[in-house]
C-alpha cells in the first residue's frame, strides 16, 4: 500500500520519523490522524518520542529492523526508550551527528558517507555516490527494494543491489526533490510519500518497491 500524506503540514515525512517493519517513530507533536495512517500503511507499532530534544526523528536516527543509529548528543531518557524497542542501540561518536543524512541500511548491511570517519565503531562500509555524500539523503532502502538518487550512476546502482541485497532504481519525490529520504517512509509493508508527491513520482516509486 501507498499513499500521500504530510505530518503537521510538512511534506517531508522523511525528516520526521523513522520506520522499520515493526516499529514506527515520530514525534511526540504528532496529530493522530497521522499515526493512524502510519498503523494502517506501514503496519508497525508507533512509538511517540522525540530525539536529541528535537521532533526531527529522521534527520537524527537510521534504523533496521534490528538496530538503530543515534548521534551522541541524544538524550539518555531518549536511549533508554529506543533501547525498550530494538535490539541494538549503536550511539556514533562522530561529530557529525545528522545520522538520517549519512547512513543508509537495511538488515543486509550498513552503509556510511565517505565523511563519517568512524565506520568500524557503526559496523558499516563506506560507500559515495558521485552527485552526493550524503548517501542517507539520497537513498531509501527496506529489506524488499531502494530507491536512489536520480544522478546515481548505472555502476552506483549495481554496487548497490550487491550490497543490499535487493533490487532498486533511480527517482524523486514531493515534485522532484532528489534528496528522497526527506519524503520517504517505506517498509516491507507500505509506503508513505510526501504529499507533493506528483502522480508520476508516485508510479516509478511504486513500480521500484512493488515490482
Amino acid at each position: 500500500m501507498m499513499i500521500k500524506s504530510s505530518i503537521m503540514g510538512y511534506a517531508q515525512v522523511g525528516v520526521f520519523c523513522a520506520t522499520n517493519d515493526e516499529i514506527t517513530l515520530v514525534p511526540l507533536s504528532t496529530p493522530a490522524h497521522f499515526v493512524s495512517t502510519v498503523k494502517k500503511v506501514l503496519g508497525t507499532d508507533v512509538i511517540k518520542m522525540n530525539l536529541c530534544n528535537s521532533q526531527l526523528l529522521g534527520l537524527f536516527s537510521t534504523c533496521s529492523n534490528s538496530e538503530i543509529i543515534i548521534p551522541h548528543i541524544a538524550q539518555q531518557h531518549e536511549i533508554d526508550t529506543l533501547k525498550d524497542n530494538f535490539k541494538k542501540v549503536i550511539v556514533s561518536d562522530s561529530a557529525l551527528t545528522a545520522i538520517g543524512n549519512l547512513v543508509v541500511m537495511n538488515d543486509n548491511v550498513t552503509l556510511v558517507s565517505s565523511d563519517l570517519k568512524n565506520h568500524k565503531q557503526l559496523n558499516a562500509k563506506p560507500f559515495k555516490l558521485k552527485a552526493t555524500v550524503l548517501i542517507g539523503s539520497g537513498i531509501v532502502a527496506t529489506n524488499q527494494a531502494f530507491i536512489a538518487h536520480p544522478e546515481t550512476t548505472d555502476a552506483e546502482l549495481e554496487q548497490l543491489k550487491d550490497l543490499l541485497k535487493v533490487e532498486g532504481d533511480v527517482g524523486t519525490v514531493n515534485f522532484g526533490n532528489p534528496y528522497v529520504r526527506a519524503g520517504l517512509l517505506a517498509n516491507s509493508n507500505g509506503i508513505i510519500a510526501g504529499n507533493l508527491s506528483s502522480g508520476p513520482e508516485l508510479n516509478r516509486i511504486d513500480d521500484i518497491f512493488n515490482r
